[in-house]
Protein backbone atom coordinates (compact mmCIF):
# COMPACT_ATOMS: atom_id res chain seq x y z
CA UNK A 1 0.00 0.00 0.00
CA UNK A 2 1.31 3.42 -1.01
CA UNK A 3 0.04 6.67 0.50
CA UNK A 4 -0.13 9.52 -1.98
CA UNK A 5 -1.28 13.11 -2.14
CA UNK A 6 -2.44 14.49 -5.50
CA UNK A 7 -2.71 18.27 -5.94
CA UNK A 8 -4.61 19.29 -9.08
CA UNK A 9 -3.83 22.77 -10.42
CA UNK A 10 -5.17 24.80 -13.34
CA UNK A 11 -4.47 28.25 -14.71
CA UNK A 12 -7.01 30.92 -13.78
CA UNK A 13 -7.52 31.84 -17.48
CA UNK A 14 -8.32 28.22 -18.41
CA UNK A 15 -12.06 28.49 -17.70
CA UNK A 16 -12.84 25.45 -19.88
CA UNK A 17 -10.29 23.37 -17.93
CA UNK A 18 -8.49 22.21 -21.08
CA UNK A 19 -5.18 21.71 -19.23
CA UNK A 20 -4.55 20.40 -15.73
CA UNK A 21 -1.33 19.97 -13.78
CA UNK A 22 -1.06 17.35 -11.05
CA UNK A 23 1.65 17.15 -8.43
CA UNK A 24 1.68 13.65 -6.93
CA UNK A 25 3.62 13.22 -3.70
CA UNK A 26 4.49 9.78 -2.35
CA UNK A 27 4.38 10.14 1.41
CA UNK A 28 6.80 7.29 2.24
CA UNK A 29 9.54 7.96 -0.31
CA UNK A 30 9.05 11.76 -0.43
CA UNK A 31 9.29 11.51 -4.23
CA UNK A 32 7.11 13.70 -6.40
CA UNK A 33 5.83 13.51 -9.95
CA UNK A 34 4.60 16.44 -12.05
CA UNK A 35 1.96 15.47 -14.61
CA UNK A 36 0.60 17.70 -17.35
CA UNK A 37 -2.79 16.62 -18.69
CA UNK A 38 -4.12 18.27 -21.83
CA UNK A 39 -7.53 17.67 -23.34
CA UNK A 40 -7.53 15.31 -26.30
CA UNK A 41 -7.64 16.99 -29.71
CA UNK A 42 -9.60 14.07 -31.12
CA UNK A 43 -13.37 14.18 -30.78
CA UNK A 44 -13.49 10.37 -30.66
CA UNK A 45 -10.86 9.99 -27.93
CA UNK A 46 -11.96 10.76 -24.38
CA UNK A 47 -8.63 9.97 -22.69
CA UNK A 48 -6.44 12.96 -21.91
CA UNK A 49 -2.81 12.57 -22.95
CA UNK A 50 -0.46 13.13 -20.04
CA UNK A 51 3.23 13.81 -19.62
CA UNK A 52 5.13 12.97 -16.43
CA UNK A 53 8.41 14.21 -15.00
CA UNK A 54 9.96 13.52 -11.58
CA UNK A 55 10.60 16.64 -9.53
CA UNK A 56 12.79 17.22 -6.50
CA UNK A 57 11.29 20.34 -4.96
CA UNK A 58 7.53 19.98 -5.30
CA UNK A 59 6.62 22.62 -2.70
CA UNK A 60 8.75 25.24 -4.45
CA UNK A 61 7.31 24.34 -7.86
CA UNK A 62 3.78 24.57 -6.48
CA UNK A 63 4.62 28.01 -5.07
CA UNK A 64 5.91 29.16 -8.47
CA UNK A 65 2.74 27.94 -10.19
CA UNK A 66 0.44 29.58 -7.64
CA UNK A 67 2.36 32.85 -8.00
CA UNK A 68 1.95 32.66 -11.79
CA UNK A 69 -1.85 32.62 -12.00
CA UNK A 70 -2.48 28.94 -11.30
CA UNK A 71 -5.05 27.82 -8.74
CA UNK A 72 -5.49 24.63 -6.76
CA UNK A 73 -8.57 22.72 -7.95
CA UNK A 74 -8.44 20.04 -5.27
CA UNK A 75 -6.14 17.93 -3.11
CA UNK A 76 -6.78 14.21 -2.89
CA UNK A 77 -5.15 12.06 -0.22
CA UNK A 78 -5.35 8.37 -0.97
CA UNK A 79 -4.02 4.91 -0.31
CA UNK A 80 -3.18 2.99 -3.50
CA UNK A 81 -2.95 -0.75 -3.91
CA UNK A 82 -1.44 -1.96 -7.19
CA UNK A 83 -1.95 -5.35 -8.80
CA UNK A 84 -0.61 -6.85 -12.01
CA UNK A 85 -2.37 -9.18 -14.41
CA UNK A 86 -0.16 -10.00 -17.37
CA UNK A 87 0.80 -6.67 -18.93
CA UNK A 88 -1.96 -4.77 -17.10
CA UNK A 89 -1.51 -2.73 -13.95
CA UNK A 90 -4.63 -2.31 -11.82
CA UNK A 91 -4.68 0.45 -9.20
CA UNK A 92 -7.29 0.57 -6.44
CA UNK A 93 -7.47 3.83 -4.49
CA UNK A 94 -9.21 4.39 -1.20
Amino acid sequence: VVEQEDTYIRHSLDVDRRMVIRIRRDKASQKALLTFKGASKSTADVAWPDYDVEIDRSEQLQGILLSSGYQILCIIEKRRRSFHLGDLEINVDS
